[in-house]
């Protein structure tokens, strides 16, 4: 019946995850997480963002972000119906949203190099 090297279609890892998630059912909610995980696509990551919402599960909608902070990959999740949708009856998710992803690209940005441990001392007297 479980089989931890199975290969379970999208529409069916969200609703798992969301009972594993409820019944705390650790290793099925962690195998149904990888394989989420692994078959984001713009088509479906804003469902998986939203199911992430409704069980809090915010390693699920961590993994949501950083795939549609990737390069290229806002536009084309902009232009899904489901955005539409989402915008319409919950605005607030979307600039959860937003924010969660500019945070992400702001994040992934390379910090400046500094020589040694005075000058990062003297970066930060500078900026408090």
């Amino acid at each position: 019946m479980y089989q931890k090297h199975s290969t379970i279609s999208p529409g069916v890892l969200l609703p798992l995850f969301v009972a594993a998630d409820a019944y705390q059912v650790l290793a099925v909610r962690r195998v149904c997480f990888q394989q989420l995980q692994d078959s984001i696509t713009a088509e479906n990551v804003l469902e998986c963002f939203e199911m992430a919402d409704a069980c809090t599960a915010k390693y699920l909608m961590q993994a949501c972000t950083q795939f549609i902070a990737q390069p290229g990959n806002s536009v084309l999740v902009a232009r899904q119906p489901a955005m539409r949708k989402m915008m319409h009856e919950k605005p607030e998710l979307v600039q959860e949203l937003l924010v969660a992803v500019a945070s992400s690209r702001q994040s992934h940005r390379k910090p400046k190099k500094v020589c040694c441990a005075h000058c990062v001392d003297k970066k930060r007297k500078r900026t408090t």
